[in-house]
């Protein structure tokens, strides 16, 4: 490549264009673009005359595919046709022309003249970036500013062309005489806010500029033949009517009349400063919000050598703080080296990649796309990786909670099974009670009924954690809820506990089921009570928004202990279904996954905190409501006395349910009629209400539930008398099935006498 000009030609017709070729190259060069290879071509014989940014030796011929772009040669020899000045036109070059290390696809041509002697200017682009229109234009309008040789008759083209050069061009030029401006174009004038070129005449440049660059010229002003550029420098120019515009300043040595002057070249930058700052503010601003997510992004060369990085370091501090900028991007992989290189290079061959990789315990997926130029090359790669902990652990627990959810379903199972099945086994057996029967049979008998009850127990810690829904959801204050299990433990704890509580000054509300949460959070506190053989204190404290848990729009209720505490693993294992540490026989393990559980169904959380020796902090945070608006209570009429009769009706699904519970009832003396399903059972009521003394209805049943057909016998009869049984208690089924009437519970397996005690209750007047 050869520098702004070839050196001096040697004597001969085209060394008169030399002086006057420097300014006129530069000015096409940036019209056309830094991309463009500029010729200069003498018309009479297609010789070099200069160059700018190629390596063609000056006074060489014109390469032939080049030549063969100019207007057409005649027939008899090397000569080329008149062609007319200011005419530009595109030519591709098929092959492309090959000149050292540039390969040349495409040349826009032009033709001028230059004092009276022909010549072509020949733009070549190696980029598959086209030539536009305006290229077109701008060198056709260049080339009729060629200027005209230096020679003593053409001196005065030559001013003239320089002068429609320096008026024509987009930057301001002022030149001044110790500070004094002595000439301006008009560009200068529209800059500085003047009426015109002449009325900066005379005005010290002082009152555009400050003063200080004025020093930068120095000893350069006595050299006014050097070509070095420039350098422009960012300036705050003052207009005329005291706006103030950012300006770009070059300042050259100039003669001006043969006296030392300086030339300023004055250049408006205030779009191109708007329109960086814009950019920056605009990077500023991705990069904030980049920071702000659980994300990380990098980029890296075509060598894999991290240029830039930058994201939500503070997440996994780990690699990420090392600051792996300049460095392999193995740097940034940690354990995932090979699957992260892997991909860096699959990015790098065109195919985007992922991979997961692990910063400082948080689980990132991370992927990796070519960084692709205009040119469609690839020239390195972008990474992006985002947090997954969070997801990946909310999966995790909802994968857990799904498993919980089925074990719950099939203990639901179980113990519904096995309680009809010890229902059966108490009815029966006390169906016999009034048989005339020997000592040692009644013994066994109530022996039978002792392992029947001895394992309802158990069926109801079954039921009790396979609770899948709420069977009376209302708005209830945690305060009340937190205190009302503080007098219960304080009635239970042996000597040596003491219970301690800390309610909310806020009085927070829930919204849910209070028994189910009232039996959780007892669940809770016993097994904090046995965690303390030796005595010590639990303490039950309700918080809003505390940083120790809950946060805003939650509560938090801690139940803390000062037992033997857990270690990590036993923590975890504590949450299991089935998972106990008491000796075989001694508990079921069922405690802390039903609470679990119906926090949970409660849209809330279970965490545990222990460590060996200091005790354990069993947490449960759940959405807080407004209170309920009080509403008077419903007025009530007074029901008209109802013929008294002994006639029963049983509703149960299960038939051995349905066969002892009839053998109980017509041992006392009551006729009994019996239906396997609600439909069933409600066509039967509906037929003659009034004629049953009441109903024994079951509580779970396929199709149509207890709950169901309960509502419709009351909406039949709304003095109906009807006894609800079930393997929950009375308070887990909710409270509001008991204000639709006259509503007795029995708790599944029952013996005669609690039979008896309900059916006097529903049957007494009131």
């Amino acid at each position: 490549m050869v520098d702004d000009l070839a050196p001096p030609l040697s004597a001969g017709p085209g060394n008169i264009f030399r002086p006057a070729i420097g300014p006129l190259l530069r000015l096409v060069s940036s019209a056309l673009g830094a991309d463009a290879t500029l010729l200069v071509v003498q018309r009479d014989c297609p010789r070099i005359l200069a160059a700018r940014t190629v390596a063609l030796a000056m006074g060489s011929s014109l390469p032939a595919a080049l030549a063969a772009t100019l207007p057409a040669a005649s027939a008899g020899g090397g000569a080329v046709a008149p062609a007319q000045p200011g005419v530009a036109g595109v030519h591709i070059l098929d092959p492309p022309l090959v000149v050292g290390p540039d390969c040349f696809s495409s040349v826009l041509t032009s033709a001028f003249t230059w004092g009276g002697k022909p010549g072509f200017l020949l733009a070549l682009r190696s980029t598959p970036r086209p030539w536009s229109a305006q290229h077109l234009a701008d060198l056709a309008d260049l080339a009729d500013l060629a200027p005209a040789a230096l020679e003593h008759d053409h001196e005065a083209d030559f001013v003239t062309h320089a002068s429609r050069l320096v008026t024509l061009s987009p930057d301001g030029i002022l030149v001044h005489l110790d500070g004094v401006i002595v000439l301006a174009n008009p560009a200068a004038a529209r800059l500085t806010g003047a009426a015109s070129e002449q009325a900066l005449v005379g005005r010290p440049l002082r009152q555009l500029l400050a003063p200080p660059y004025l020093k930068s010229v120095g000893a350069s002003i006595t050299a006014p033949t050097a070509e070095a550029p420039a350098p422009m420098v960012l300036e705050r120019l003052t207009r005329l009517d005291g706006g103030l515009i950012d300006v770009e300043v070059a300042e050259l040595p100039y003669l001006f009349h043969d006296e030392p002057a300086v030339l300023l070249v004055i250049r408006d930058v205030t779009q191109r400063l708007a329109a960086e700052a814009a950019t920056r503010r605009s990077e500023a601003q991705v990069r904030l919000l980049v920071e702000k997510l659980p994300a990380v992004a990098w980029a890296t060369d075509a060598e894999l050598g991290v240029v830039t990085m930058f994201g939500a370091r503070r997440t996994a501090p780990g690699p990420l703080a090392e600051a792996p900028v300049g460095r392999h991007v193995a740097a940034l992989l940690g354990d995932a080296i090979d699957a992260g290189l892997s991909a860096h290079r699959h990015a790098l061959a065109g195919s985007p990649a992922t991979f997961d990789v692990c910063w400082s315990g948080h689980t990132f997926g991370a992927r990796v796309e070519p960084l692709v130029a205009p040119t469609g090359e690839v020239t390195g790669t972008l990474g992006i990786a985002v947090d997954l902990t969070e997801r990946l652990q909310a999966e995790a627990q909802e994968r857990e909670l799904h498993v919980l959810s089925g074990l719950a379903r099939l203990a639901g199972g179980v113990a519904h099974e096995m309680n009809n099945v010890l229902g059966a086994i108490m009815g029966y057996a006390a169906s016999v009670e009034g048989e005339p029967l020997s000592v040692a049979v009644r013994q066994r008998i109530q022996r039978i009924t002792d392992a029947a009850r001895r394992g309802s127990g158990l069926t109801r810690r079954l039921l009790g954690f396979a609770r899948e829904g709420l069977y009376e959801r209302t708005r209830f204050p945690i305060n009340d809820l937190v205190e009302t299990i503080a007098d219960r433990l304080r009635r239970e704890t042996p000597p040596g506990i003491v219970i301690r509580v800390r309610t909310s000054q806020a009085a927070p509300w829930a919204e849910g089921d209070a028994a189910q949460l009232r039996e959780a959070l007892h669940a809770l506190c016993t097994n904090g009570v046995e965690s303390m053989p030796h005595g010590g204190t639990l303490t039950l404290t309700v918080s809003v928004g505390s940083p120790s848990g809950g946060s805003e729009g939650e509560v938090a209720i801690e139940v803390r202990d000062t037992g033997v505490g857990m270690d990590e693993q036993l923590a975890h294992d504590a949450l299991e279904p089935f998972f106990t540490t008491k000796p075989l026989g001694a508990g079921d393990g069922l405690g802390l996954p039903m609470a679990y559980g119906i926090v949970a169904r409660h849209g809330g959380r279970l965490t545990l905190e222990s460590a060996p020796g200091h005790g354990t902090i069993a947490r449960v945070s759940l959405p807080t409501v407004a209170p309920p608006p009080t509403l008077a209570p419903p007025s009530r009429s007074v029901p008209a006395p109802r013929v008294v009769t002994r006639r029963v009706l049983i509703v149960d699904d299960d038939e051995w349910v349905r066969e002892s519970s009839s053998a109980l009832l017509e041992a006392s003396g009551y006729e009994v009629v019996t239906a396997a399903n609600g439909p069933a059972g409600l066509e039967i009521f509906q037929a003659a209400p009034e004629s049953f003394a009441f109903v024994l209805l079951d509580m779970r049943m396929p199709g149509m539930d207890g709950a169901e057909v309960l509502r419709r016998m009351v909406a039949i009869d709304p003095d109906a008398r009807v006894v609800l049984c079930s393997g929950y208690t009375r308070e887990q089924i909710g409270p509001g099935l008991f204000s639709l009437g006259r509503v007795g519970f029995l708790e599944k397996p029952f013996d005669l006498s609690q039979l008896r005690e309900q059916i006097r209750a529903v049957e007494k007047d009131g």
